[in-house]
Order: structure tokens, then sequence, then C-alpha cells
């Protein structure tokens, strides 16, 4: 628990709609919950200096499909009741023309990591965590 903690710590709030980049590749928009009711989107900016140092070494833009998530957007998605995403320390991202369990295997600064059918969870939930979601090829 004190991992998560530290994590936590690094988690900012940020007022939804403001211009900021938060790096040279990152926008606050790609991060903001997708019900667009929210008005705050929580960030650990730790989590997105990670993404662009993963954005760096595969010389390919990193595209987000999901992020910060509200709770009800989360349990709309049928997200986990205490999924990474509902404490700004989760995304769920892809790169075109990589495979996913490529990517994942590229994304070991991350503690958590997904594979789904066409994309990749990370998060930076401050203790190890992997899983393998793929409805075939499963095994990295």
């Amino acid at each position: 628990m004190d991992d998560m903690r530290s994590a936590l710590a690094h988690v900012e709030f940020f007022r939804r709609g403001q211009d900021i980049k938060l790096t040279e590749h990152f926008h606050l928009r790609e991060f903001e919950c997708k019900c667009k009711l929210c008005k705050y989107t929580l960030i650990s900016l730790d989590h997105v200096y990670r993404l662009s140092e993963l954005r760096l070494s595969i010389k390919a833009p990193i595209r987000i499909l999901s992020a910060y998530r509200c709770h009800n957007h989360n349990e709309n998605m049928g997200g986990e009741r205490h999924s990474m995403h509902t404490y700004g320390l989760a995304t769920d991202i892809y790169v075109d023309g990589l495979e996913p369990a490529t990517l994942a295997a590229r994304a070991g600064a991350f503690d958590g990591i997904g594979i789904y059918d066409g994309f990749v969870h990370v998060d930076s939930r401050g203790f190890v965590a992997f899983w393998d979601k793929r409805s075939v090829g499963r095994g990295v």
C-alpha cells in the first residue's frame, strides 16, 4: 500500500479544457475523461513522463485510447472498481503498425501492463502487475 501512496503523491488535478502541453508529445486533452462531464482531470506527471520516454524509445507516436476516467465513466465501460484509470495512473495505448505484445514488451518502465486485442494498458501503480486478456495469441 505504501507503493500505491507514493504513486498517488505524483497525481495532479487539472481543470478540464485547459490548453496545456504536458510534454513534447502529449497534451492535457489526451488524458481527459471521455464522458465530457468531468470538471477535472487527474494525471500522474510521472506516468506521463514514462509515456514520453516510451515514445522516444520506439520512435513512433503513441495513441491514447483512454487515460483518466471518472468513477461513473469507468463503471459504464466495465472497468475494475479500483481501476488505476480513476486515480490518473493509467493509459490504454496503441502504436500504429506495432503489435500489442511488442508494445507491452517495450513498456518495461511501467508497473502494470495489460495486453488486450488492439491495445496495451500501462499504469504506474507502484507495484508490479501483468495480465494478458487477448482473445488469441496469448503469451509474450
